[in-house]
């Protein structure tokens, strides 16, 4: 009885380890972040955007994270990747008959409010 039940257990997780992944997967913001900004940055503009590429496992968890274009140029890349590492992502369920695998090479596009120079005229 044991022998049987150790052979169904080793042939099930056998069998779980031939799903492929689903490579038309794709992600979702669940949550994103608000960027933290030092107290002496301001820009003349009010919104801001970023474009990156990053890695995910399959829980959503972020493994990798490459920048590839920020508007403004002088918004700081250490609080576009912080902003981006804060966020959260979840993997879409894959389609039937496929596993649910990470993504890598991920692109996204993210737009961010920017805080703005205030002045006051008498």
């Amino acid at each position: 009885m044991r022998f049987i039940l150790f052979l169904m257990s080793f042939v099930s997780l056998s069998t779980l380890a031939c799903i492929p992944c689903d490579k038309d997967l794709a992600l979702k913001v669940s949550h994103q972040a608000i960027p933290k900004f030092q107290k002496e940055f301001s820009s003349r503009l009010m919104m801001g955007e970023v474009s990156f590429e990053l890695d995910v496992d399959y829980r959503g968890k972020i493994e990798k994270i490459v920048i590839t274009d920020i508007q403004p140029m002088e918004v700081p890349k250490s609080v576009v990747l912080d902003m981006i590492a804060r966020s959260k992502f979840t993997p879409l369920l894959p389609r039937d008959g496929f596993s649910k695998c990470g993504l890598k090479g991920y692109a996204l596009t993210m737009e961010f409010m920017l805080p703005q120079k205030v002045s006051f005229e008498l």
